[in-house]
């Protein structure tokens, strides 16, 4: 269209509207017109707009012409006092309609003459975005910068220039930049260091993928899809060495590293922590230097020291990582003491004398936990179950779902209850007594010589002890007056003498929430307390099964999960790996694909009903994924960590007057693999139309789309 009426087109930079000005001083002309209007005169948005428009566009002069002449060939003709005849000048009207257009009328002009004076305006325009004296030619490297990241990307390759438009070439794409967020690569070193860190050699070289590497890293920051690595030199650049490093750490190898200014030397033994959480980092090593911890054990945060380097090494002889910890660690010696204390304090066993009594062995799995006296060394013994014959014990207990938990909040809510939270420490241990003969050989620290330990409870590792611990809480609660509901076993509630519910409990193994009235809080809770050894109580505001719970006041509970989504970090793939999109993912990388598709699964379920749909496409494609998947899964993952979605649980009225609403759909063969996907929608609604989200889920099946449309 430019073409034919003999427009000329001039390119601008996509993420650099700021440097232009002119769009901004129409804007905030307009803007400040629109407000004056809507603040003098009691009209919708439209209409404001509307006179807002015709006051610009028959008042602004552009080289002696409005706009309205322009395109008209005249001005429109509007109420003036230097035209208007008598009549006019009364300023009345017998149609009020007519009367508010020509007060808007009036309105706009006047707002309008002001917003050419606004000094507010020229000032800002006064100060507009300094410009680059840095000159960029054809064939520079340089960094750039896009609006929606803060981090430098590159380094690409200039391939043109359009006033202040410079157009970059950065793998197979051409991005438009803005001088001022470019930055050149003066040294060749910078560039040869950025593109082996990538895994590549330099220009002079063959592109080759690093031996030492894999295609695929997990690490702990965030990057875009054009993302290849920061600027050369920077601490996120040191900080991304660090942590890819970090990754790699394996058992076995051999780390050194300063820290508070001493070289230390030392072998990798095993984790300290869970392989995800705020421990990740956290190993148990075996120092060489310096002199004075040549030999000692200890634990260490790599995430924390300076200079780290890692190589593989031979694993020390006659060593075992069996253990999650070495088994004459003697840190761990008083909390293996205080554990086989509370063995004995439970009555799990009673000891008999051994008479080649077929045993099962038993193993210490030892990790830091955080309290409010900072990290402490705990123990926990367990039994190898494996090693036990029969296979076919029942083992199913079950766990509060996530919609039930969302009614319990709900209940909460309604009632105007305080949530509360209990941890049961040592659960198996307190579970119902064993109904089998079982023996287990004692640890070495029990100094159990020549006895074994006739089981009188199931511990931990047995295949059904956690079946033993549901039936001694479904015990406990009957006993203290409750009764399991029918959907879900892990929810137990207690009737008051009026037909309502005056408490409500749910259950996760060893993870209770609850809440109720005063006579519940006075009379079962202590009760409770009395029948199972309850270790850390919160209430209000506190952390359930990973979901953050927050109530400031009765009636309104908040909850959400940033703390987990801040742990689900995009796959990162090589350079050259990335030009692949559609290449197959190898083992590796599908099993990792298949983690965080499950972990952002999860997260949909509990607390993110935005990501339903974008999870479910991401699982049809398991099956036969590449490379693009890997890209739409970084995009939703960093989609979920730039949206706070927090859900809300209100108090919805009358309880009598509530009602489940149901949305349910379903679309036929939409899905990349022709699966077919349904979802459904429950929401629980008050008689003032508040509602909650009860349920969603999306499903993919071939079966749920004639379901719903009753096929």
């Amino acid at each position: 269209m430019a073409e034919n009426f003999n427009i000329q087109v001039l390119t601008t930079a996509a993420y650099s509207p700021w440097s232009n000005g002119v769009a901004e001083r129409h804007n905030q002309t307009l803007t400040s017109t629109l407000l004056k209007i809507r603040a003098d005169n009691n009209i919708d948005w439209e209409t404001g707009l509307s006179w807002a428009l015709m006051a610009k566009n028959s008042m602004h002069n552009e080289q002696g012409f409005s706009p309205h002449q322009l395109v008209f060939g005249k001005s429109p003709n509007l109420p003036s006092v230097v035209s208007d005849m008598p009549p006019a000048l009364e300023g009345t009207s017998m149609s009020s309609v007519v009367g508010k257009h020509i007060t808007a009328l009036h309105t706009a002009r006047k707002a309008y003459a002001e917003s050419e004076c606004s000094e507010k305006i020229r000032r800002a325009l006064r100060k507009k975005a300094p410009s680059s004296t840095e000159k960029f030619c054809t064939g520079d490297m340089v960094y750039y910068k896009r609006i929606d990241s803060p981090e430098w990307k590159g380094p690409g390759v200039v391939i043109g220039q359009d006033g202040a438009v410079t157009f970059v070439r950065h793998g197979g794409t051409c991005i438009r930049v803005h001088h001022s967020r470019l930055q050149k690569i003066t040294r060749q070193a910078e560039i040869e260091e950025d593109l082996e860190l990538k895994g590549f050699q330099s220009e002079q070289g063959s592109v080759s993928v690093d031996k030492n590497s894999k295609n695929i890293l997990e690490d702990n920051y965030e990057t875009s899809d054009d993302d290849y690595g920061p600027e050369a030199g920077s601490d996120k650049y040191a900080l991304h060495q660090q942590q890819t490093l970090l990754s790699k750490i394996k058992i076995g190898q051999e780390v050194k590293f300063m820290q508070n200014g001493i070289s230390h030397t030392a072998q990798i033994l095993s984790r300290a922590g869970k392989v995800t959480g705020k421990y990740v980092h956290w190993y148990n090593v075996q120092f060489s230097e310096p002199g004075d911890k040549a030999g000692k054990q200890g634990s260490v945060n790599l995430s924390k020291v300076d200079i780290l380097e890692v190589r593989n090494v031979e694993s020390l002889s006659g060593s075992s990582h069996d253990n999650v910890f070495n088994i004459e660690d003697v840190s761990f010696d008083k909390a293996k003491l205080e554990e086989l204390e509370s063995w004995k304090r439970n009555e799990v066993y009673v000891e008999v004398k051994d008479e080649g009594q077929r045993c099962v062995s038993t193993k210490w799995i030892c990790t830091l936990k955080e309290n409010a006296e900072g990290i402490q060394p705990k123990a926990c013994l367990v039994a190898r179950g494996f090693e036990e014959l029969d296979k076919d014990l029942p083992k199913d207990s079950p766990t509060c779902s996530s919609e039930s938990l969302r009614l319990i909040i709900a209940m909460f809510a309604q009632n105007k209850w305080q949530p509360f939270s209990m941890d049961i420490k040592t659960a198996f241990l307190q579970g119902s007594l064993l109904s089998r003969e079982l023996y287990v050989r004692p640890p070495l620290e029990a100094n159990a010589g020549g006895t074994v330990w006739k089981l009188k409870k199931c511990v931990y590792g047995l295949a059904d002890a956690s079946l033993y611990w549901y039936t001694r809480v479904k015990q406990v609660m009957k006993e203290c007056g409750g009764q399991m509901s029918t959907v879900d076993p892990a929810v137990f509630f207690w009737p008051d003498n009026i037909g309502g519910v005056k408490g409500v409990l749910a259950c996760h193994v060893d993870d209770f929430i609850l809440g109720g009235n005063s006579d519940f809080m006075q009379t079962v809770v202590p009760a409770i307390r009395s029948e199972l050894c309850v270790g850390r109580e919160q209430s209000s505001s506190f952390r359930y099964l990973g979901m953050e719970l927050l109530q400031f006041r009765p009636g309104e509970l908040y909850l959400h999960q940033e703390e987990y989504a801040k742990t689900i970090h995009p796959m990162i793939l090589t350079w050259a790996r990335r030009q692949q999109t559609d290449s197959p993912l190898s083992e590796e990388e599908t099993n990792i694909y298949r983690s965080k598709v499950g972990q952002i699964l999860w997260l949909a379920r509990q607390s993110r009903p935005d990501l339903m749909f974008d999870s479910s496409t991401l699982a049809a494609g398991v099956k036969n994924a590449t490379v693009q998947n890997v890209v739409e899964l970084n995009k939703v993952i960093r989609k979920m960590q730039a949206e706070r979605v927090v859900l809300k649980f209100q108090h919805l009225g009358n309880t009598e007057l509530q009602q489940l609403v149901v949305f349910s759909d379903s679309s036929l063969g939409n899905l990349s693999d022709g699966a077919t996907q349904g979802g459904h929608l429950i929401v629980l609604m008050g008689a003032e139309r508040k509602i909650f989200t009860h349920s969603l889920a999306v499903k993919t099946n071939k079966a749920c789309c004639k379901e719903h449309l009753g096929c």
